[in-house]
């Protein structure tokens, strides 16, 4: 048996690329003329460990298969509709990504960040790898393939290693070993002679390997992938969470947030979403249905706003908590009331005065003949007003 070999047949010569973040993938030239296509396996030392992975592309060439493995079920391509998550554990978008595009996670997987709570966080349209690593970068965590193709998440542990290995090169410039070992032992993510370890490059021929292994520099992502990721990531978040989307107003509930429904289908729909009015103390109570605009508070999946409202029906506005109706001009004002009632015999005469917000009359000037008498003898009756109307919308 050969020493490395595709689904039982022997490989010639080929590479295997371990990055601490992301999918490892292996560049192989197959003795076979027939192509493979799907799930595969790339095993090593006589069956001593093996990487379960799919063909992501291949072709024969004179006699041969030439193809590229990746890690897993090649499903973080896959374009993943937008949703949206509110007071969840990471575990649960986690694994929904994971199901939609066929890829399982490992059980070694860090259950501390799995359990770490998302307040919020959106899930725009788009590819799975970018959703991945946005999650990723809310928990502080790394992700990659392992071996037997699942997903891993989590914090690194930096487990020292070794093993039997010859040490062919340092490179202290680029921060570089090449070892040579019987099989591709070395890891990225570990400590080995003492160092960590950030990426991994295995090649090997017929009877042998040798391995480069760069590195760790300070920063989360690894030498591979580090530049390219931060790039990739800057873009993403430009065009996905640093423009506006028009939305329709679902409902809003009791403690004034709206839940939104996104015209854009790269927005799912969002619950709990606080309103930015621009102004101090004021609050406003709109009907469902009403046109707005969400965006991101600095480009942050997790905290969606209201920032404008597009022309059209108002329930109420209130100002600084207040709860009370605000008055115009022209509109009307209670002043009480002034009444009379005369003896029936024609002898006398009782004006009255009822207070706004009242309902009996107080009597104040008593009119007998051929006598005048005043109730009380001496006083001053005042002639109050209370605004009875206001704007129905406005409350201060």
């Amino acid at each position: 048996m050969s020493f490395c070999s595709l689904n039982g047949l022997r490989v010639l010569r080929g590479s295997l690329t371990l990055p601490r973040l992301g999918r490892w993938h292996a560049d192989l030239v197959v003795d076979t003329n027939a192509p493979l296509t799907g799930r595969v396996t790339t095993t090593f030392g006589e069956g001593a460990m093996s990487f379960a992975g799919t063909v992501y592309r291949g072709d024969v060439f004179q006699d041969s298969f030439h193809c590229r493995i990746v890690g897993g079920a090649n499903g973080l391509s896959k374009e993943l509709p937008a949703k949206y998550y509110r007071g969840v554990p990471m575990r649960l978008p986690l694994q929904d990504l994971l199901a939609e595009c066929g890829e399982t996670l490992s059980a070694s997987a860090d259950e501390a960040v799995l359990a770490r709570l998302l307040q919020k966080w959106t899930r725009t349209r788009g590819p799975a790898a970018h959703a991945l690593a946005e999650l990723a970068d809310l928990g502080e965590a790394s992700w990659r393939f392992m071996p037997n193709g699942s997903l891993w998440i989590g914090r690194e542990g930096w487990l020292e290693v070794d093993f039997p290995h010859q040490l062919l090169r340092s490179d202290p410039t680029d921060d570089r070993i090449e070892i040579a070992s019987d099989l591709p032992l070395l890891r990225p993510g570990t400590v080995f002679a003492g160092r960590r370890v950030s990426a991994v490059v295995h090649s090997f021929g017929p009877d042998k390997t040798r391995t480069e292994a760069w590195i760790e520099r300070d920063g989360l992502l690894d030498r591979f992938k580090g530049s390219l990721v931060s790039i990739i990531r800057s873009v993403m978040s430009e065009v996905d969470y640093h423009k506006p989307y028009p939305a329709r107003v679902v409902v809003q509930d009791s403690d004034g947030t709206l839940q939104l429904k996104p015209d854009s289908d790269r927005i799912p729909g969002l619950t709990g979403v606080p309103i930015r009015y621009g102004i101090p103390g004021v609050t406003a109570r709109v009907p469902p249905g009403t046109r707005c605009i969400v965006e991101f508070e600095n480009g942050d999946s997790r905290t969606p706003i209201v920032t404008a409202f597009e022309p059209g029906a108002l329930i109420e506005l209130s100002f600084d908590g207040g709860s009370r109706s605000i008055a115009r001009v022209d509109d009307t004002a209670d002043c009480g009331a002034l009444s009379w009632a005369s003896d029936p015999s024609g002898k006398s005469l009782t004006l009255s005065y009822r207070r706004p917000g009242t309902l009996v009359a107080v009597p104040f000037l008593a009119l007998a003949f051929p006598a005048v008498k005043a109730t009380p003898d001496a006083g001053e009756i005042a002639i109050e007003s209370v605004i009875r109307s206001g704007a129905p919308k406005l409350r201060a």
